[in-house]
């Protein structure tokens, strides 16, 4: 799937879905995170294995949430950008 495909789909699953919260929108649309974490964090883990599943599922919701609303941001400047006459532009995310 394209970029700006990608971004106008998760913006019109964003107004079908307007009380769905952006990490949950990402698994609706099956969005994929890097789940890699970083060294320090999974350096901690090791420390204290308990922490792992509730925090490691706090720093993934928080990457799909990002994910969703870069998505948004970018397809909100494609929308207003064609309402000039002007496609594909972007500002940046």
């Amino acid at each position: 799937m394209s970029s700006p495909h990608a971004h106008l789909q998760v913006w019109d699953a964003r107004k079908a879905n307007p009380n769905m919260k952006y990490h949950e929108l990402a698994d609706f649309l099956d969005l994929v995170v890097d789940e890699k974490l970083p060294k320090e964090v999974a350096e901690d883990f090791k420390c204290d294995p308990t922490l792992y599943r509730k925090d490691f599922d706090r720093i993934i919701r928080r990457k799909k949430t990002v994910l969703v609303s870069r998505h948004l941001s970018i397809a909100r400047q494609y929308i207003e950008n064609v309402g000039k006459g002007e496609f594909p532009k972007r500002r940046g995310r």
